[in-house]
């Protein structure tokens, strides 16, 4: 029974237990082959100390059509509209660069929403940092992955029955960026 608890007591603490798991896959435009745009990640460097912080870029393009993208900022005040997927040296599934247990949150509101128009695109700075995963020294593969929820409707621009965003807040993969391979050393 021990045994059984400390083994809870680990997977609970581990980051594959809180949120969801992503197979390794290349870039890709639309999980069901729609072309919805186009995810890039940008890191300058690839050789990173475990406990420094670094700037990563993200740029989403529009090919043609409308979409209204929530939170593409990346607030983690709100729920985010993706993750910063991480897989070890055998491309398999470690967890989310992004993942918190815990802090401040805030009241989603209608300006976290942005129209992109054809050929537009959105884009920030993602702040990348090992040492908060407790993850070894060693190669890593890093992917931005955008789920659905990040191209829903804004909540309150619905003229007719308004939209329970928590209830339709969607998981399930919407694309993929490109892969970036990082060595992370010790200081």
């Amino acid at each position: 029974m021990k045994l059984l608890l400390f083994v809870l007591l680990i997977l609970s603490c581990s980051p594959l237990a809180h949120g969801q798991t992503f197979p390794f896959r290349e870039e890709s435009s639309h999980a069901d082959g729609a072309d919805q745009g186009r995810l890039i990640l940008e890191l300058k460097d690839t050789t990173l100390k475990r406990d420094e912080t670094y700037l990563a870029d993200y740029t989403f393009y529009v090919p043609y059509s409308i979409h209204e993208v929530y939170n593409c900022t990346f607030n983690r005040l709100i729920p985010l509209p993706g993750q910063l997927a991480v897989y070890n040296e055998k491309k398999e599934y470690v967890g989310d660069l992004f993942y918190s247990s815990g802090g401040s949150r805030r009241l989603i509101e209608d300006y976290d929403w942005t129209v992109l128009y054809d050929g537009a695109h959105v884009g920030c700075h993602l702040s990348v940092n090992f040492g908060r995963q407790n993850l070894p020294s060693g190669v890593y593969f890093i992917q931005l992955i955008l789920y659905r929820a990040f191209i829903s409707p804004d909540p309150y621009r619905v003229v007719n029955e308004p939209v329970d965003f928590h209830k339709t807040y969607d998981r399930r993969e919407l694309c993929r960026s490109n892969v970036i391979k990082v060595e992370v050393v010790d200081q």
